[in-house]
């Protein structure tokens, strides 16, 4: 997609979600500066976006499974630790663990961000959220709770878990083509 920009998430690279373009944050290769109107991003992903680029002429955001509400270091390992234990987490060929010690690294300076302040400082208007119904771990239903307690716009994936699949990039591109 050429008008995209996707942010992965964590241990993932940009090649597991398709025919996205991006820069491959967790091997190192990072864009800060985004140059398309539309950002996709997933899971820690949305961390990375609302921490560490400039959004100065973005116009849509798309988060799929964010990390909310903000939660501790420790709680989202635990989280992490429970999600990678229930046989739910896909592993990226692309992505080797020779990265894991610079992906960790930046787990650690980014996963802090409340990106529901973040959102409101963008612009709710901008944003739209996906979510997984079936997302215990991440983006639970107190994200949900959470997100529309602050008037995001919020989309159910009926039975999608936390891990991204054929049908969140089906909804992804519906909600690119409405803009």
């Amino acid at each position: 997609m050429e008008n995209v920009t996707l942010i992965p998430g964590w241990m993932k690279s940009v090649k597991f979600y398709g025919d996205y373009q991006g820069p491959d944050i967790w091997k190192g290769i990072s864009e800060n500066k985004i140059k398309t109107d539309c950002v996709v991003a997933h899971s820690l992903g949305c961390n990375y976006l609302f921490s560490e680029c400039e959004l100065k002429n973005v116009q849509q955001i798309i988060l799929v499974n964010p990390l909310i509400p903000k939660r501790g270091v420790i709680s989202w390992m635990y989280r992490w630790i429970k999600y990678a234990l229930s046989g739910a987490l896909a592993y990226d060929k692309q992505n080797s663990f020779i990265y894991f010690p610079y992906a960790f690294l930046r787990y650690l300076l980014i996963v802090n961000v409340d990106i529901i302040k973040k959102i409101e400082l963008f612009g709710k208007d901008k944003v739209v959220v996906v979510r997984g119904s079936r997302d215990k771990y991440f983006c639970d239903d107190v994200a949900a709770k959470n997100i529309r307690a602050s008037g995001i716009t919020l989309f159910e994936a009926d039975n999608l878990g936390h891990e991204w699949c054929k049908e969140y990039d089906s909804a992804v591109k519906q909600f690119i083509k409405q803009k």
